[in-house]
């Protein structure tokens, strides 16, 4: 697993690319680069919809210009999942307990702002 600050610029372009922006009715997204034969994907969304978190699901292989993200992103690598948050980090593989420590950060933060 790694944490990357340089989310915020990839994510900013898929969007002007006209891909996945917030989901609808939310305020806050987390985008998920990933496979649909990946375990440790499919563990993740598992993690986020437990912890009943709002995000976008891109799959690399089927949507136009993800895989260059996440290769951007990864120094060249093709790793997933990779999670985009909304305050610009990244977490790639992450462990189940990394992503429920994030996500508990995250919720804290917005807490904290409200």
């Amino acid at each position: 697993m790694s944490t990357r600050a340089n989310g915020g610029q990839a994510m900013g372009n898929l969007e002007r690319a006209g891909e996945p922006g917030r989901a609808e009715g939310s305020d806050v997204t987390i985008f998920v680069y990933g496979t649909s034969w990946c375990g440790d994907c499919h563990r993740a969304r598992q993690v986020l919809d437990a912890e009943k978190a709002s995000y976008t699901w891109v799959d690399i292989e089927d949507m136009p210009g993800a895989a260059a993200i996440v290769m951007h992103i990864n120094g060249g690598n093709r790793s997933v999942p990779t999670i985009l948050f909304p305050d610009g980090s990244v977490l790639v593989e992450p462990s189940s307990r990394e992503l429920r420590t994030k996500l508990a950060d995250l919720a804290a933060r917005r807490q904290t702002d409200d």
